[in-house]
């Protein structure tokens, strides 16, 4: 599936980072999860809002929310990245503060009992709510295994990219993992993993939430069905926390056979896989940290 946003084009973006396990400054606060807020607006004047993830609580999402001056009830929809509670942990407090309902898009598989298991002790990191709970809040989810668009009056603007194509061997999920399956654990590949592909006038921008599909395995699927040859960024959790440096150093060689003019790792990459990134890509990385702006104007 190939899609390009040839309709209408983006005139000014921000993605701001509402939630991530490090604060950039005073009266944010932080803890293990992601949230990232994307707005802006096209050529023609349409304004867009989205809130990428909802990190792990209430308070922190909330408060961040407040400390930004985000109003929620600006926005046009809430993608999901997946359904590790670092994730979703935010999503029943946002929905209260919403006046009405609002679409939330995700994989159908994220609503699955979820558990790491380590050294025979499990843990329960799925959505701490069910989709019910949710709904009766008006949340209004849109489930999809494929690519899709999010917001139809944007055209293919903002796409979802569904499954991702997983290629390389060392990116592979680890068997710590699991779901719970016809009252079994059994091993969970994480397939409901997706990221947003922001199609811009100069190349596309990538946001992963953990990206458990891996980073390179990924950003070689939104460069094909964007159907683009350039990066502009790629931000947010690439997983590499507990990768050796074997894993670290196949993915920046793969990485570098982009063009990928600015790149942001952040939440669950890790400071040894940071320390890496930093090193190979000196003058294109960015801190993704609590409170940190990008901006970008075509």
């Amino acid at each position: 599936m190939t899609l390009n946003s040839k309709n209408n084009e983006i005139s000014r973006l921000k993605i701001k980072f509402v939630v991530e396990n490090t604060i950039y400054r005073s009266k944010l606060m932080a803890e293990h999860g992601l949230s990232v807020y994307i707005y802006g607006n096209l050529k023609n004047g349409e304004k867009f809002n989205i809130l990428f993830d909802t990190g792990q609580t209430g308070e922190v999402l909330m408060n961040n929310i407040r400390q930004m001056k985000i109003d929620v009830n600006n926005l046009d929809c809430v993608v999901l990245s997946h359904g590790h509670y670092d994730h979703t942990g935010g999503l029943k407090d946002l929905l209260t503060c919403i006046n009405g309902s609002i679409p939330i898009y995700c994989h159908p598989n994220a609503f699955e009992k979820k558990y790491s298991v380590k050294q025979g002790e499990k843990r329960e990191i799925g959505m701490p709510y069910g989709l019910p709970e949710l709904q009766e809040l008006g949340g209004v989810f849109h489930t999809n295994k494929e690519p899709i668009k999010i917001i139809d009056k944007f055209g293919d603007i903002f796409i979802t990219t569904g499954e991702v194509e997983r290629k390389k061997q060392y990116e592979k999920v680890p068997e710590r993992f699991k779901k719970l399956e016809n009252s079994k654990l059994v091993y969970d590949n994480i397939i409901d993993d997706l990221s947003l592909i922001i199609d811009t006038p100069e190349g596309i921008i990538l946001l992963t939430g953990c990206c458990h599909s891996g980073i390179v395995n990924t950003t070689n699927y939104a460069l094909k069905i964007s159907n683009s040859n350039r990066i502009l960024g790629t931000f947010g959790g690439f997983h590499l926390m507990s990768a050796n440096r074997n894993k670290i150093n196949n993915t920046i060689r793969d990485l570098k056979k982009h063009f990928i003019q600015l790149i942001g790792g952040c939440h669950c990459t890790g400071l040894y896989a940071i320390h890496y990134l930093l090193k190979e890509f000196p003058d294109n990385y960015r801190a993704c940290s609590t409170g940190i702006e990008l901006f970008y104007e075509f």
